[in-house]
């Protein structure tokens, strides 16, 4: 009778992303590109017909979402309680849906002077230039820009681990006191803006001449190589991963992490002889490799895409000492309390006054 057991498992499934039409594109790090000398990179399309991957996602679905959870609570004596309790959670992955890639399925034209605008960009008389609108399923569509890329464990939820273990205690007068230790540890947070066609920082020992075109004469002394026959661009965009490409941006990456760890203290007195309050001190510290808010491209960035672990700090959101203090209190005016008050009206005006604040 003083032993409470509750336990129970829970299953979190949200199925890939997907779009009514199947206008997705996505890159294929393995796919060949003819556009770049058949070197690996190139895009993928959803849906069937020609060009077209017959795939509705690119991410798999990720069925491994189970999550039990566990608590205790034991009383040895009528005034004191042991409190503990462990579970794992799952959040969304929703962010991703905002920012899908469909490079080919639509046009996005612009036109502008090549000379600084001596020469128009197109004459008014004669109308916007006509712009093909596709769509185009051609591998090649993002050759010498940006594209992004849905990896195959995109759609892994985030899992969130919850703990604690506490005293809570019942002294005279009313007052709870309850310590307690809780933490969060929070893994697979879905970053988005990590660039997986970044310069490995091995290259920045090459100094100026990363900005060297890569048929320069320098360029060619220290051995750099054309990646691809037609390739024009700097030695850097020449070693990066996939040199047909600018930035290659991870749209769902599940490889962040958050850690909180804290200290709880809260005193409590429960309404009695008009008076309440509520007394809480947390002390704790807030670490992460992913600070942000919401998911996807809305969690932060890398510095360095090869070093993730350079990464972890103090979140942003850390607030290491945090205390909070709230109280009623019925003041002793009125009829029969301390300031006794025998006219009725005066009662009415000076009486059954209650004063209330927040502290924080």
């Amino acid at each position: 009778r003083n032993l409470t057991l509750s336990y129970g498992l829970r299953w979190d499934y949200n199925s890939p992303i997907t779009d009514r039409h199947d206008r997705i594109a996505n890159f294929d790090p393995s796919l060949q590109n003819p556009g770049a000398g058949n070197l690996s990179g190139a895009l993928v399309f959803a849906g069937g017909g020609s060009g077209r991957s017959g795939k509705s996602q690119f991410a798999d679905a990720w069925y491994k979402g189970f999550g039990p959870r566990i608590g205790i609570t034991y009383s040895p004596s009528p005034n004191t309680v042991l409190r503990g309790s462990y579970g794992i959670m799952y959040d969304t992955k929703s962010g991703p849906a905002i920012f899908l890639n469909q490079q080919g399925f639509f046009t996005q034209a612009t036109l502008q002077s090549l000379d600084g605008g001596v020469t128009p960009a197109f004459d008014w008389a004669n109308g916007f230039p006509p712009v093909p609108l596709g769509p185009f399923f051609d591998p090649t569509f993002a050759n010498g820009g940006s594209t992004t890329y849905m990896q195959p464990n995109g759609a892994r939820l985030p899992m969130i681990q919850n703990f604690n273990v506490g005293i809570q205690h019942r002294f005279p007068g009313g007052i709870v006191v309850d310590a307690s230790y809780v933490g969060t540890n929070a893994h697979h947070l879905l970053v988005g803006t990590l660039d997986y066609n970044q310069l490995n920082p091995q290259y920045l020992s090459l100094g100026s001449l990363l900005q060297s075109p890569v048929n320069s004469s320098a360029a060619q002394a220290a051995g750099i190589q054309v990646p691809y026959p037609g390739f024009t661009g700097t030695v850097a965009q020449a070693l990066r991963p996939y040199p047909q490409y600018q930035g290659i941006t991870l749209s769902s990456d599940p490889v962040g992490n958050n850690t909180y760890n804290s200290l709880q203290i809260k005193a409590q007195k429960r309404y009695s002889h008009g008076l309440s309050f509520l007394v809480s001190y947390t002390l704790s510290k807030d670490l992460t490799d992913s600070d942000g808010e919401g998911g996807g491209v809305f969690l932060g960035g890398a510095q360095n895409y090869y070093n993730l672990r350079a990464e972890k700090a103090v979140a942003a959101a850390d607030v290491p000492n945090a205390f909070v203090g709230s109280y009623a209190y019925d003041l002793p005016v009125g009829k029969g309390k301390l300031l006794n008050i025998n006219n009725n009206i005066a009662d009415k005006i000076f009486g059954e006054w209650t004063t209330s604040g927040i502290i924080t």
